[in-house]
């Protein structure tokens, strides 16, 4: 107690520094320990997101598009405001260029020039009511005015990056994304977080934290953390339907792994007949000798372009193929809605890989692991979200948030291996007291059966004499405490063990064994030589 408690800066710099650059380690050498305990099987992985709010403000949004809109308004306000600055620069013969887009470093320069010429002392710059400004100080306010405009823009654009598209202005790091639902239980958006999880026989195998709002963008570097974990990639990586990508089919056929992860149509391919043998449906015509699809009334596609995927690093394409003639189709209100000739997007090796995840996630081996991935994926994050009441992020920064995520991860990895254990050992104990129910049949066993079989039907012939009398408890109690002592004082500690577990067992099923043969008596015909159910 002479010692002070930590204060809160302590543990907090305790977090920051120490914990955050080694959670990967920690959370590395915890699986390591239980997975090789538990034997965990690493080549089933189940995958499943959720999305979590962030702890920033709700209203705090910043979007990407807006800023590029509103700067490329601002570059003609700023030619505007150039045109006017020449004017009165055209006596001095200077003249600043005009372009479409400007560098805020030129347009710094443009400023610095033209306070020179005009010669403008910012020092004696008026403001306030009652002072009239002049036209080379109202130029000079509007210019700055605009260059900081143009940095808060650049500044807003640099933080969003490439892959984002807004940012919150509490916590740079979180995304605005559709939540399923708000504390008023409505759909908006909000700032928040992606988190991921691969779970490995109900136990967290890989997590993490991405600023994605799509699932399909989050697979590939979540395989390659496992990869880096583990040293190998899941064989059977089991994903829903927001995973089921082209992108992601060619990444795990690139590495070896079966392709188990729903695609969007997934539901409506396996289940409605009708949409699955549509034959409108661009996947389902004929291709003739040529190579080309011909549609329901005999008429050919011919090839058009081709695109490249979005998103692709393998260098795929996609083609796009047009009808010769829909005019006069007897087919057209079925087969689109298009006015010209309808143009169709072909990608026959998306087509493929859709045929084959069909066929794994129909067998039974697919059956089994779509039913394991709701089961454990799901009640993963289930646990987490609503049994722990993790619902938002207590933590800013996506660094921030991975070092939270990663001590949920190990808690509860280490709550799930102490349940285990514990339920391990119970099934023991009763598996240890059946397993005494085979003393019964040894002569111990025989004996103390037969002793409290017999007491038991003395008990209750003598009860049925004398119409319900409980002397004949004492009766039953005494046969059972003299054979019981009879036995135990002449037998050898490892007999009486074996004694003591039969009488225990004998006691139990020798009243359901009487209960038995009177029924059957009964059943018989048999039922006067036996005594009628009387409460004992």
């Amino acid at each position: 107690q002479d010692n002070p408690p930590p204060s809160h800066m302590t543990i907090d710099n305790f977090m920051n520094k120490t914990m955050l650059e080694n959670i990967d380690r920690i959370f590395a050498d915890v699986n390591e320990y239980i997975f090789q305990k538990e034997q965990v099987d690493l080549n089933h992985v189940y995958i499943d997101g959720t999305k979590i709010s962030a702890n920033a403000g709700k209203y705090s949004w910043v979007w990407k598009k807006s800023c590029e809109k509103n700067r490329i308004k601002l570059f003609a306000k700023i030619t505007e405001l150039l045109e006017n600055m020449n004017t009165g620069t055209a006596l001095l013969g200077v003249k600043f260029d005009i372009r479409e887009e400007y560098a805020i470093e030129y347009l710094e320069e443009i400023l610095k020039k033209y306070i020179e010429l005009v010669g403008f002392d910012p020092g004696k710059a008026v403001h306030g009511k009652g002072n009239h400004k002049t036209s080379e100080q109202r130029l000079i306010e509007k210019f700055s005015e605009y260059i900081e405009r143009l940095k808060k823009y650049a500044e807003r654009i640099k933080i969003c990056g490439n892959e984002r598209n807004s940012y919150s202005k509490t916590d740079h790091d979180a995304t605005f994304m559709r939540m399923k639902r708000d504390h008023m239980g409505n759909d908006q958006l909000l700032p928040g977080y992606n988190i991921q999880c691969a779970v490995c026989d109900g136990f967290i195998a890989a997590f993490d934290v991405y600023q994605y709002a799509s699932d399909m963008d989050c697979f590939q570097p979540l395989m390659e953390r496992f990869q880096s974990l583990y040293g190998q990639y899941p064989e059977y990586p089991v994903a829903d339907a927001g995973y089921g990508s082209y992108n992601n089919y060619l990444y795990c056929e690139e590495h070896g792994m079966e392709k188990f992860m729903k695609f969007t149509m997934y539901e409506k391919e396996s289940k409605n007949e009708k949409y699955r043998n549509d034959p409108y449906r661009a996947v389902n015509f004929p291709v003739n000798e040529s190579g080309l699809p011909v549609c329901p009334n005999g008429k050919e596609f011919h090839f058009i372009y081709s695109r490249p995927v979005r998103g692709n690093k393998y260098g795929r394409t996609e083609e796009y193929f047009q009808c010769e003639d829909c005019s006069g189709c007897p087919h057209k209100e079925k087969c689109c809605k298009c006015k010209g000739n309808r143009i169709v997007r072909l990608n026959e090796e998306l087509t493929q890989f859709h045929a084959e995840v069909l066929n794994n996630l129909n067998s039974i081996h697919g059956a089994l692991l779509r039913m394991n991935r709701s089961i454990q994926s799901e009640g993963t994050f289930g646990t987490i979200k609503w049994n722990r009441s993790y619902i938002r992020a207590r933590r800013r920064g996506i660094k921030s948030l991975f070092l939270e995520f990663g001590m949920i991860s190990c808690g509860f990895n280490l709550h799930k291996f102490h349940l285990k254990k514990v339920a391990l050992r119970s099934a023991a104990f009763i598996s240890v007291f059946l397993a005494s129910g085979a003393a019964v049949f040894d002569f111990s066993g025989f004996v103390c059966f037969s002793v409290d079989f017999c007491s038991f039907a003395a008990v209750r012939i003598f009860s049925s004499i004398c119409n319900g009398f409980s002397c004949p408890f004492f009766f039953a109690a005494v046969l059972f405490f003299g054979s019981f002592f009879f036995f135990a004082v002449s037998a050898s500690p490892s007999f009486h063990r074996m004694v003591a577990r039969a009488w225990v067992l004998s006691y139990f099923t020798a009243p359901i064994f009487y209960s038995v043969v009177t029924a059957f008596a009964r059943f018989l015909g048999l039922s006067g030589s036996m005594p009628r159910s009387t409460e004992v």
